[in-house]
């Protein structure tokens, strides 16, 4: 696990932090990325192929498919921006003009917005549900 990791590598002698929330540095830092980022890239296929499998039931039930993809937005995973290592949790990516998904709980409804690009907001927004 990434936090027991995190925790064996905080230096000794220093107090460790009363959230319990370590802060990843250096080697294990990068470590730490390149394994988010696969776990991302992997997410992205997964959505790509049930895309796919959506649109393939859509062609053989109505013998077409108009269908095209509006937006992808990740979320719950580290973005480098604005020389930044950006972690939303909960959150998804609103630069200024950006096109966002705010999906809705069961009986609720989804919204598609724009993003404002708002600094103090660390360039985001909720993403729902």
């Amino acid at each position: 696990r990434w936090m027991d990791r995190a925790r064996t590598a905080w230096p000794r002698g220093r107090r460790h932090p009363a959230s319990g929330l370590y802060a990843l540095g250096g080697e294990l830092a990068g470590e730490y990325l390149q394994a988010m980022g696969g776990a991302a890239r992997y997410a992205w296929l997964n959505r790509v192929v049930l895309a796919e499998l959506v649109r393939k039931v859509l062609r053989e039930t109505f013998q077409r498919d108009d269908s095209a993809l509006l937006v992808d937005v990740p979320h719950n995973v580290v973005l480098q921006e604005q020389g930044l290592n950006l972690h939303r949790k909960g959150a998804t990516p609103a630069r200024q003009g950006d096109l966002l998904l705010i999906p809705g709980s069961m009986g609720d409804y989804s919204y598609i917005a724009s993003g404002l690009g708002h600094p103090d907001w660390l360039w985001s927004c909720s993403h729902g549900a």
